[in-house]
């Protein structure tokens, strides 16, 4: 689960309380994360994939849409290094794109 930032603290609760009744309750292994630890993973796993300078289009093949590639491109986002870069608010913001739909991008891949 990612959560923002500043929501973290209360989503895992005091000694993590939260998390185990949520783990109980499901029956499922609950992980939380923020949002920063969620983008240095990301992060990670594109560096990982392809090398730097890898245009967006060698993610077409990792599921991302032709229509989606497009409008990065259109927002300035060229490159898989810029995409790891780019900040998805201001990047959804410019290209049309929701921030929901943005980080859909990365778990793609």
């Amino acid at each position: 689960m990612i959560v923002d930032d500043s929501q973290l603290s209360l989503a895992i609760g005091k000694k993590g309380q939260n998390v185990r009744l949520a783990a109980k309750l499901l029956g499922w292994k609950v992980d939380i994360k923020s949002e920063e630890e969620k983008r240095q993973e990301v992060e990670s796993a594109m560096a990982a994939l392809v090398s730097p300078g890898q245009p967006l289009s060698v993610l077409i093949e990792y599921g991302l849409s032709e229509s989606m590639a497009e409008k990065l491109l259109e927002a300035g986002v060229g490159t898989i290094e810029k995409a790891g870069r780019h900040d998805a608010g201001g990047t959804a913001g410019n290209s049309g794109v929701s921030i929901r739909r943005w980080w859909r991008v990365f778990a793609t891949i």
